[in-house]
């Protein structure tokens, strides 16, 4: 049945193209409107694939309801349920979120995981952007952006068959910040992975931000991916539980040590964090997980005019210089480029000009041509 839509404002926008409320004229329903510029020659868009999904998934309360899917020149278009805002979006207004509406998120989630997984698919993008809450005063959430969901290696044969050719895919490994360790690895996830990702969602939602958070938004491609990498090698579940439930950290703990293709305890879990939540229920936490601010800044080491050795370091130019700012006692140093190879000779030069980058937190400046020796 064809359905009408008249296309309201926009929501958002991501890779995948915008959201914007809509109006079914014949129900006068309001509805949210995806939409992404895709041409017809395409055999499976992207909003195809997650309409195909949802369909998949239907029934389960944390799984938005699909309306229709249509194209046209140009275009694909998918109407499903109108949510509300983002766990990222609460957090960046209002800081952390109370232990016990974390507890009650975790117990919806680790039961939407459980519902997902049972229907032979993986999400792959589980993060606090994608979990919404249904309505600005209910504490239901659905999760949301199936379009990287696809059939877990050796999932039903069914999956496979409703959804041909997703498992192939492999460009796509999740969001940086909320990506598991395997992930930074392969794109064949599986169950764990997105048991993996749901911890570091919670965590972020107690903590309002996790050790490699500022990885993420400094410095190259290149020392983004491997800096969080490390990060996330070196913090282990207690340690970014440390002054919130240990169940939390546990979590993370227990995703890490399932082998692939093994699903985890859903009901397990689930029981662990009914117990918890009621014996915490009373409790206060230390939940200052804040970066100490850096101090004034420090007088430039140069001064246009002088004649200055320069050498070039390896490290900084392949990751950023601006990724280790105020962030020297956690940095990870690659130890490739301790090699005889990238050790490059002092060089002289002029001078030019001194600017001190807020960013960054260190002095840049402008030189001459090397001189000649």
């Amino acid at each position: 049945m064809k359905v009408a839509l008249e296309k309201g404002d926009e929501l958002g926008s991501g890779g995948f193209g915008t959201v914007y409320r809509a109006v079914e004229l014949n129900s006068n329903h309001v509805v949210a409107l995806k939409q992404s510029r895709v041409s017809l020659r395409v055999k499976r868009p992207l909003l195809q694939h997650e309409a195909r999904v949802l369909k998949w998934l239907a029934g389960h309360a944390a799984v938005p309801q699909v309306y229709g899917y249509g194209r046209i020149e140009h275009f694909e278009l998918l109407s499903m349920q109108l949510l509300d805002k983002s766990l990222g979006d609460v957090v960046d207004e209002h800081g952390p979120l109370p232990v016990d509406r974390v507890f009650d998120i975790a117990d919806q989630l680790v039961a939407a995981l459980e519902h997902i997984h049972t229907r032979g698919l993986v999400h792959r993008d589980v993060k606090p952007d994608n979990v919404l809450f249904q309505s600005p005063d209910s504490r239901h959430v659905c999760l949301v952006d199936f379009g990287f969901a696809y059939p877990a290696p050796g999932a039903n044969q069914v999956a496979e068959s409703y959804l041909p050719g997703t498992s192939e895919v492999t460009t796509v490994f999740g969001t940086l910040p909320y990506a598991s360790l395997n992930a930074h690895r392969t794109s064949k996830l599986t169950y764990r992975d997105d048991m993996e990702s749901l911890a570091y969602t919670l965590l972020f939602l107690l903590r309002g931000s996790l050790p490699w958070s500022h990885y993420t938004r400094h410095g190259t491609v290149y020392g983004r991916i491997r800096q969080v990498y490390e990060q996330k090698r070196r913090h282990g579940g207690l340690q970014l539980a440390a002054g919130l439930p240990n169940e939390f950290g546990e979590l993370l703990d227990y995703a890490r040590s399932l082998s692939p293709g093994e699903f985890p305890n859903y009901y397990e879990l689930l029981a662990k964090l009914k117990v918890a939540e009621s014996r915490n229920q009373d409790v206060t936490y230390n939940r200052d997980h804040s970066v100490p601010k850096s101090k004034d800044r420090p007088p430039s080491p140069v001064q246009p005019g002088q004649l200055a050795l320069l050498r070039l370091i390896p490290s900084i130019t392949a990751e950023g210089y601006s990724i280790q700012a105020d962030h020297e006692h956690s940095y990870v140093r690659d130890s490739r480029f301790d090699m005889p190879e990238w050790n490059f000779p002092r060089k002289p030069c002029v001078i030019l000009e001194v600017e001190w980058d807020e960013r960054a937190k260190a002095h840049c400046f402008n030189r001459s041509p090397y001189l000649q020796s």
